[in-house]
């Protein structure tokens, strides 16, 4: 977090099954939350994406969202939170993304609750039957600075760059930067057990 690099976990919910998958993503998260707390606060800005939390969402892991939601700024933690509509947010964390005062990042969505939830933030530059004409790549932002809610506006984005580029496929290159950068497990787990060794004397 120092370095200021992007960290990338993918954690494989088909393989592990639900109760692994909520553990590993509320350790991470967790991990993340008080290593910030332990560093100054103006050392580094770090952000956790949580991208569609639905599908690894405990109570605990939502009180722990909160925390970061209300507290991370004082620590230069901000959460980003991927989601397709607030019924899938469960344990009252869309109560809580909504009175946190975040910024919003309106994507296409056919789901017209979505922008009558928010239909309140949307003036006075958009009313909910105008939001709903969002187009692909676009989206409506709502965003606050200098101490109030600015007027929302439509961005304009990019096509995706399989669009705008040729594709190559360069799925070698994972297993090359996994042995290039990374360590196999083994390797790790003898770490841990030299580790504890080392610690309980034996």
């Amino acid at each position: 977090m120092k370095e200021g690099k992007v960290i990338i976990l993918r954690i494989p919910n088909r393989k592990l099954g639900p109760i692994p998958t909520r553990t590993l993503a509320h350790w991470i998260t967790l991990k993340v939350f008080m290593t910030k707390l332990l560093m100054d606060p103006n050392e580094s800005k770090t952000f956790i994406v949580f991208n569609e939390p639905h599908q690894y969402l405990t109570e605990g892991l939502k009180n722990l969202m909160q925390r970061i939601l209300l507290e991370g700024p004082k620590w230069r933690l901000a959460g980003l939170f991927a989601f397709h509509h607030f019924k899938l947010l469960k344990h009252g964390l869309d109560d809580d993304i909504r009175a946190a005062g975040i910024n919003w990042f309106l994507f296409a969505n056919d789901n017209k609750k979505v922008y009558e939830d928010l239909a309140e933030q949307l003036k006075p530059t958009f009313d909910v039957e105008t939001a709903m004409q969002t187009e692909a790549y676009h989206a409506i932002v709502i965003t606050r600075f200098n101490g109030k809610r600015q007027s929302p506006f439509l961005m304009k984005a990019l096509a995706p760059p399989s669009q705008r580029y040729p594709e190559y496929d360069n799925s070698f290159l994972t297993k090359r930067h996994a042995r290039q950068y990374g360590r196999h497990w083994r390797e790790i787990e003898k770490i841990i057990a030299q580790k504890e060794d080392m610690n309980f004397g034996t």
